[in-house]
């Protein structure tokens, strides 16, 4: 009987894509697979690691570092770094691999955007929660806030 040869990171990723298929994710989640995986195997294969027995937790470390020196947004990485453990996973639990690779590999945190916060003048001054989200743009105030802005503010009393 001869020895099966080890396989092909772009055969795992087939059998992935195909049971991905077969449990009829969305047409979206198909394409960020797509972008976040076959890019890796990509950089795999010009680094000449294209068998799965190849991919080590360095290697891995190696493409998200070269993802953030592309200066790709923390979350773009962070997204990368969970496919690819989530396709390692797979591998994993197919038995194409012993153990997945990023088992060592520290997702990459996300950055912290702080928001300005507001001015005295423009708290003092507010009228309603329509008000301020006109003011001040209303994609930076979450809906949430808005609809609860009734229950902190009091209208004035009428003399």
């Amino acid at each position: 009987m001869p020895k099966q040869q080890p396989p092909k990171i772009t055969d795992a990723y087939k059998i992935y894509r195909l049971d991905a298929q077969s449990r009829r994710v969305t047409t979206a989640t198909l394409r960020t697979y797509k972008d976040r995986i076959e890019s890796f195997i990509k950089w795999c294969d010009e680094q000449s690691s294209p068998l799965l027995r190849d991919i080590t937790a360095t290697l891995l470390r190696s493409y998200l570092v070269s993802l953030q020196r592309r200066g790709l947004s923390s979350h773009t990485v962070n997204g990368i770094a969970r496919a690819l453990k989530a396709f390692f996973n797979f591998c994993v639990s197919e038995n194409l691999i012993a153990d997945t690779p990023m088992r060592r590999v520290a997702i990459p945190k996300l950055d912290k955007k702080i928001l300005p916060a507001f001015s005295v003048e423009l708290v003092g001054n507010c009228k309603s929660p329509g008000w301020l989200a006109n003011q001040i743009g209303s994609n930076i105030i979450p809906s949430r806030l808005v609809r609860n802005f009734s229950r902190f503010s009091s209208p004035s009393p009428s003399s």
